[in-house]
């Protein structure tokens, strides 16, 4: 083999790389950035905040369908806190907002 047999083979595999990518990001702009699931399906699942709890421990609160379930996941466990909880209609009823409600340690 001589040096253009390598030049042949590495333009030929930069292309095909080349092309991949393409194709790559045309599915993921059809898709809305979602991978797998059908093309252009509304999006009925995701995570609205998670915070850690400690090293092994995180709080995750999760929207389906308009209703938010607090899960704390940990390697071992999955506990579901609260289940069907509605979120605020405004910004001024989240919980960050009011004065009223009492921080107790954990």
């Amino acid at each position: 083999m001589d040096i253009a047999d390598y030049v042949k083979f590495a333009s030929a595999l930069i292309l095909v790389l080349a092309m991949m990518g393409i194709l790559g990001l045309i599915l993921k702009k059809i898709n809305g950035g979602d991978i797998g699931g059908k093309l252009g399906a509304p999006k009925r699942l995701s995570v609205i905040e998670q915070r850690m709890i400690d090293g092994k421990n995180k709080m995750v609160l999760i929207k389906r369908d308009d209703v938010e379930h607090l899960v704390i996941l940990s390697n071992t466990d999955t506990i579901v806190v609260e289940s069907g909880i509605t979120p605020p209609t405004t910004v001024n009823e989240t919980p960050r907002n009011r004065k009223d409600i009492p921080v107790e340690s954990v």
